[in-house]
């Protein structure tokens, strides 16, 4: 399971998080970008070449991702405070819910089109490992 970590941040968070869009923080970043770090897992029967490129893009973040993870949180910045308001103002909370959901959305959307472009560097053989191991992570469940 452990090996399947550095894929969940390649994807920018687990399906099963509540908010999708978590980016790494500030001591994942500092691991997967400092020299001498923590170099990511080598998934098993996927080739030193395909390691590398699974490597690459789990050490590379997305700019996309980490903006709209900025909106979410600043979206569900406001929730919060339009829901602590003495008064709650539902119109305006009901927009800022269809905001979040619309981030959530973009975010999904983002990850997806981000495995699909790592998984087509892989040679067959490669991507077929990475992507049965992201489907079925050790002791079963989905990646975290």
């Amino acid at each position: 399971m452990k090996a399947l970590l550095p894929f969940a941040i390649l994807l920018g968070a687990s399906a099963a998080s509540a908010v999708p869009a978590v980016p790494p923080t500030q001591l994942q970043r500092t691991q997967l970008t400092q020299p001498g770090a923590p170099q990511p897992a080598k998934l098993p029967g996927v080739s030193d070449a395909g390691n590398a490129i699974l490597a690459k893009a789990q050490t590379t973040p997305d700019p996309m991702l980490v903006d709209l993870a900025g909106k979410q949180r600043a979206v569900h910045q406001q929730i919060v405070a339009a829901v602590m308001a003495p008064t709650v103002d539902l119109t305006k909370l009901g927009a800022l819910l269809k905001q979040q959901q619309g981030l959530i959305t973009q975010v999904l959307a983002r990850r997806d089109d981000r495995l699909l472009q790592v998984a087509a560097q892989l040679t067959p053989a490669d991507r077929s490992a990475f992507l049965h191991a992201l489907a079925n992570p050790p002791g079963g469940g989905a990646p975290r």
